[in-house]
């Protein structure tokens, strides 16, 4: 015969033994200890006003909160974004105008291969559409 038997009641693992009692806990037969009760329990809740409410310049619920002092540009924060949204307007526009030339000279050439410049326009049109954007924040 093996050591395990098939009989439950015989069993020395509580969860194979259906039959077993949980383990006693300090206060069985008792009611659970009560916990002391938290200080916001019980008293009514502070009347404050939200955060946008009566504090100067601090924007309304409308148009949501004012933009801290950290977040905002100074003057010469927006007159170096607008230099640098000047520049990119004009190297990309000298780049697209570039890029176009190349192709229409080469085209132009009786040489049986020509080049499509799409490199330069495409990096033309990005620094146009970065220094719009650039233009367009230094304004706000």
């Amino acid at each position: 015969m093996s050591d395990y038997s098939s009989d439950p009641r015989q069993s020395s693992a509580p969860w194979q033994n259906p039959q077993a009692q949980p383990p006693a806990v300090p206060w069985q037969g008792q009611p659970a200890p009560q916990q002391p009760p938290a200080p916001w329990q019980g008293q009514p809740a502070p009347q404050q006003p939200a955060p946008w409410q009566g504090q100067p310049g601090a924007g309304s619920p409308a148009t949501g909160p004012a933009t801290p002092d950290y977040a905002r540009e100074s003057a010469a924060q927006r007159e170096a974004l607008e230099r640098r949204a000047s520049r990119d307007l004009g190297f990309g526009t000298a780049w697209i105008v570039g890029g176009v030339l190349l192709t229409i000279i080469t085209l132009a050439s009786s040489s049986p291969v020509y080049v499509v410049a799409w490199g330069p326009v495409l990096y033309g049109v990005y620094l146009l559409v970065r220094g719009f954007r650039a233009r367009s924040r230094a304004r706000q």
